[in-house]
C-alpha cells in the first residue's frame, strides 16, 4: 500500500472508531492487533499492512472491508452482513 492510500484508510479507521467510541486500545484489543498497529495506520504509517490486519479491523469495526479501503461508503449505522464481509474480503485476495 502507498503511504496516501495508508492515510486513507487510517482516517477511515480513525473515523470509524471514534464514531464507535473506541479508544485505539479497546479497537486493538478487539481485533487482535498491537495498539501500536492502530497508532500506525491511523498516523499513515503502516505502508506494510496486511489484509488479515485490515480484515480484522474491519470486523472489529463492524463494517466491510471495503468501507477501509474507500471502494464502500461509511455505512450510515446499519447492521453489517458478514456474508458480505467475507465475499469482500475473497474478492481482495483474487485480485492481491
Amino acid at each position: 500500500m502507498t503511504t496516501a492510500v495508508v492515510a486513507t484508510v487510517g482516517e477511515r479507521v480513525r473515523a470509524l472508531r471514534e464514531r464507535a467510541g473506541m479508544s485505539q486500545r479497546g479497537l486493538a484489543a478487539r481485533a487482535g492487533v498491537d495498539k501500536t498497529t492502530v497508532q500506525a495506520l491511523e498516523m499513515g504509517r503502516a505502508p506494510g499492512m496486511n489484509l488479515h490486519t485490515l480484515s480484522a479491523l474491519a470486523q472489529a469495526l463492524q463494517v466491510p472491508i471495503g468501507v477501509l479501503v474507500g471502494e464502500l461508503p461509511v455505512p450510515s449505522g446499519e447492521p453489517v452482513s458478514w456474508a458480505q464481509v467475507r465475499r469482500e474480503v475473497e474478492q481482495l485476495w483474487e485480485v492481491a
